[in-house]
């Protein structure tokens, strides 16, 4: 977790994954980590286009989209 090369995103997933992993109850998981604003927005994004066809914004950064998976 204190790898400077995992961008901060990567290692808020991480972290939520650990904690729930460990069996912490979700009320617990959201309260310690909190989903941001854009990783709701990038997950969003991802079902839509698991859906249908959507315009590519080429100023979207595809590694947060993929962390959202």
């Amino acid at each position: 977790m204190q790898d400077p090369e995992i961008n901060q995103s990567s290692k808020r997933i991480i972290l939520r994954k650990l904690l729930i992993a460990g069996g912490a109850e979700m009320e617990d998981v959201e309260e310690e980590v909190p989903m941001t604003a854009q990783y709701l927005l990038q997950q969003n994004e991802n079902e839509i286009l698991n859906l249908t066809y959507v315009d590519i914004n080429p100023e979207d950064n595809d590694d947060e989209h993929l962390v959202a998976l």
